[in-house]
Order: C-alpha cells, then structure tokens, then sequence
C-alpha cells in the first residue's frame, strides 16, 4: 500500500521534525487516497508546526468532515 508507506514516512518525519518533507509525503499519499481523515489530520498537524495555521485549519476540518467521530 503506497499511500500507507507514504502517510508512515510523513509521520516518521513529522517525529523528527522535518515538517516540509512530512507535508509533501502526506500531499502525495491524499493524491492516492483524497480525503483520508488520518493524513489530513496529520498534515494539519505538519502544517501548524511550519506556521501555516490557515492551511492546518483547513486540513482539520477535512479531518473532521471525513471522521466525525474520531476523538482526533
């Protein structure tokens, strides 16, 4: 499952901060699977550690719309 490889590297990136390349792995894992409430929430996160908090707003309610229920 690429998108899976793709969303672990980003979050192994995110883990050593390395938030531009965790957001463009996570960009590219959403191409293969658009709407994935798990890598957009990751993403948001990415996104507000680089100081984009537009961009992680925006990925947190896609997050949610995709997810209701996920405690997050």
């Amino acid at each position: 499952d690429y998108a899976g490889a793709l969303f672990n590297r980003g979050l192994a990136r995110t883990d050593l901060a390395q938030y531009p390349q965790a957001v463009a792995d996570f960009d590219r894992a959403l191409a293969l699977l658009p709407g994935d409430g798990e890598t957009l929430e990751a993403r948001g996160f990415a996104n507000l550690r680089l100081g984009r908090a537009g961009a992680a707003l925006l990925d947190y309610d896609g997050a949610l719309r995709a997810n209701p229920r996920s405690p997050g």
